[in-house]
């Protein structure tokens, strides 16, 4: 809605606004102009889970030094997020390049899977680096409820 379309001035000078505005309505929008909606904050948990589907894999995933939350979509895309940072990439082959949404800066994530069974994030580079996180999930693929 920027500006107002202005039709050429009439033989006394006088700008001529379209039918659909009146003189009034344009100056309303010239004393009052649009603002930006305000940023939208999610919960770390609620970023991992905006964009998941009945496929994806939800997680808590900690280690000694904090929480995050990660979620696993079925077409290859990861999520991780905790209070500070919020981070997005696709995993090919266990390895990610994760983009953090605030600061558009890179770092890396490895998935591996232990012995035992259990899933783990290795963060390199960014504000995480040497991090491993041990996941645990929070909800099973397929279904809504908490594990």
């Amino acid at each position: 809605m920027g500006s107002a379309t202005v039709l050429p001035s009439t033989d006394s000078g006088e700008a001529r606004y379209p039918a659909e505005h009146t003189q009034a309505q344009h100056d309303n929008v010239e004393a009052h102009p649009i603002q930006p909606a305000p940023a939208i904050h999610l919960t770390p948990y609620e970023f991992v889970k905006e964009t998941g589907d009945a496929e994806t894999g939800y997680y808590r995933a900690r280690d000694g030094e904090g929480l995050m939350y990660a979620g696993f979509y079925s077409d290859g895309r990861v999520r991780l997020a905790d209070n500070t940072r919020s981070f997005a990439g696709i995993v090919q082959n266990g390895h990610a390049h994760l983009l953090q949404i605030e600061t558009e800066d890179w770092c890396e994530m490895f998935v591996r899977e232990t012995p035992a069974g259990v899933l783990q994030l290795e963060l390199r580079d960014g504000p995480y680096d040497g991090r491993v996180l041990t996941c645990e999930p929070l909800e099973k693929p397929g279904t809504t409820g908490v594990v």
